[in-house]
Parts: structure tokens; C-alpha cells; sequence
């Protein structure tokens, strides 16, 4: 009877034990990033780097009860995962509600990003104010998954208008 005691004893202490480590353990936290869009968010020497990657480092530093770390991915798998329910979250959060109704609630934004068009001199001799009908004949080379030139930008190329290249990395376009 007093071993019956001593092993009831034990097995409640391991219990309170258990359950007071596992309520002060932090909850792992996986977020996706962009492995190819340097300065924002890169990989390098194995590392998540850039800008997005410091300044989300510094708010996780602030979050209690949560260990964060990051997963650096190519774009468009990062928003396949997030589409299929088996990623947490992705940065940086561009807001395109129509496009990625699977993406939500959103953020606000880390950074307001410009979106610009380096063109060679020759592309720029006629004036080309109006985007995309003034760049209609063009090859013109964007991220893999990134919806930022528009949907007119988009149809234009499907009709043939412009010759679209998506490439993985910036550098790669």
C-alpha cells in the first residue's frame, strides 16, 4: 500500500512537473519567406537575410511565448504552401485580396515598396508614359508569382501584346 502511495506520488509530481514546463514552453512558429528577392528577403551563407528578415527579427524579439524562425523558399512556392493550408504565414504580404482570397487576414504592410521599369536607352528614345500599352512589343521580365504589374499587364501578354519572362530571382529576369 505505502509503494502504491509513493508511485501515485511520483507519477503526480511528473504530471505537475510536465505540465509546468509545457505551459512555459514557447510555441514553435515557422514563417515563409522569399529565398530571392534581395535587399528585402535572401539567403545567405545558409542564413535568412535582408531587410524584411531584420525588421521581423526585431518584432518576434518582443513577442512573448512564441519561438519564430523562418523558412526561406522560392515566391511561388511560398504561396503554394500558404494556398494549400500547410504554411503559418509568408512575407512579405502583398496585399492582392482578389487574386489570394486564401490569403487572410493580411497585415499591414512592413515596407511600401515602388515597383519600377529599368529599360535600356533604346527602349526609352519613344516616350512611354502610359503602362502597359506603351510598352506593347516589348519583352519584359518580372519575379515568378508576382502580380505587382497588374492585370492589364497580365492580359496584355496573354493576348501576345508584350512577351512576359518570369524568372525565379530578380537577377534572373
Amino acid at each position: 500500500m505505502r509503494t502504491i502511495r509513493y508511485l501515485a506520488g511520483v507519477v503526480v509530481a511528473v504530471i505537475i512537473e510536465f505540465t509546468s514546463f509545457a505551459s512555459i514552453a514557447e510555441q514553435k512558429v515557422i514563417i515563409l519567406g522569399d529565398d530571392g528577392y534581395a535587399p528585402f528577403s535572401f539567403i545567405k551563407n545558409n542564413q535568412p537575410q535582408g531587410i524584411y528578415v531584420n525588421i521581423l527579427n526585431e518584432v518576434f524579439k518582443k513577442l512573448e511565448g512564441y519561438d519564430v524562425s523562418f523558412q526561406m523558399l522560392p515566391w511561388k512556392r511560398s504561396l503554394n504552401e500558404i494556398k494549400r493550408g500547410t504554411g503559418f504565414a509568408v512575407f512579405p504580404p502583398y496585399h492582392f485580396p482578389k487574386e489570394r482570397p486564401y490569403m487572410a487576414p493580411y497585415s499591414e504592410p512592413i515596407l511600401l515598396e515602388q515597383v519600377i521599369a529599368i529599360c535600356h536607352n533604346k527602349v526609352l528614345k519613344n516616350e512611354r508614359k502610359k503602362w502597359p500599352e506603351d510598352y506593347y512589343g516589348l519583352k519584359i521580365g518580372t519575379n515568378d508569382g508576382f502580380l505587382s504589374p497588374g492585370p492589364d499587364f497580365f492580359s496584355a501578354a496573354e493576348q501576345g501584346r508584350l512577351s512576359l519572362i518570369e524568372a525565379p530571382i530578380p537577377e534572373a529576369a
